[in-house]
């Protein structure tokens, strides 16, 4: 879709993206994908608590379930997702629910030692 490409592309060569990302969201409002860029776009603004509604949603969403699971980068969702909504949680100061949240991620991708770290992290801050 051009719009997931084109918001994609400002996002990585960090220039802003809300337009292109409101104009696709207006036409395909149920896009995955493009809530993703959407949750990334105001993180990387400095605006969590906007983006971590956004992020949780996709978390709860079961990708073997989509009718159109190949279309989504499966990432998006899980083990990543709910990363995602651990990384707002820390930047908020809400440090007990980032550490649990992190648990929810690495329950899901035990291998994957950022998270592991970024849990030990927010569980230090939370114990402060």
């Amino acid at each position: 879709m051009p719009f997931v490409h084109l918001a994609s592309l400002l996002l990585d060569r960090g220039r802003d993206a809300h337009d292109v990302i409101d104009a696709g969201r207006s036409r395909f409002p149920d896009d995955h994908a493009l809530a993703w860029l959407d949750a990334r776009a105001c993180l990387e603004a400095g605006d969590a608590a906007r983006a971590l509604p956004i992020f949780a949603a996709l978390a709860e969403v079961d990708a073997s379930t989509l009718c159109m699971a190949r279309a989504y980068d499966v990432s998006i969702f899980g083990a990543n997702a709910h990363a995602a909504v651990a990384l707002c949680l820390f930047r908020l100061g809400r440090y007990d629910e980032s550490a649990a949240r992190f648990r929810r991620a690495e329950a899901l991708a035990p291998d994957n030692a950022e998270i592991a770290l970024k849990r030990r992290l927010a569980e230090a801050r939370a114990r402060q």
